[in-house]
């Protein structure tokens, strides 16, 4: 993991959103962070996200990430929300959802 994270949620009920993005979708990896040997703190901020999503799903709060994905670069300390569906043509779920 380089510089960005995809944090997801989803419940198995209905079918979800297409998450295969084309190449070239997001964001490009860091070369410089992704060669790096020494622990990075990305993985800790993507898992926080996650576990935030389980506690807002358990307790039936705020909004979840449900058909949508967020996407969130820690060089920039941006983050955007894409919202997806399943595609017909795509190659991975053939709009079945993933």
């Amino acid at each position: 993991m380089g510089r960005t994270g995809r944090p997801v949620a989803s419940r198995r009920r209905r079918p979800l959103p297409c998450l295969h993005l084309p190449r070239g979708a997001g964001p490009r990896p860091c070369p410089d962070l992704c060669r790096s040997r020494r622990r990075r703190p990305l993985p800790g901020v993507i898992g926080t996200i996650m576990a935030l999503e389980a506690v807002k799903w358990i307790a039936g709060a705020g909004t979840p990430l449900r058909g949508r994905l967020l996407l969130y670069d820690g060089l920039e300390a941006e983050a955007r929300t894409l919202t997806l569906e399943p595609r017909p043509g795509c190659p991975v779920c053939g709009g079945r959802g993933a």
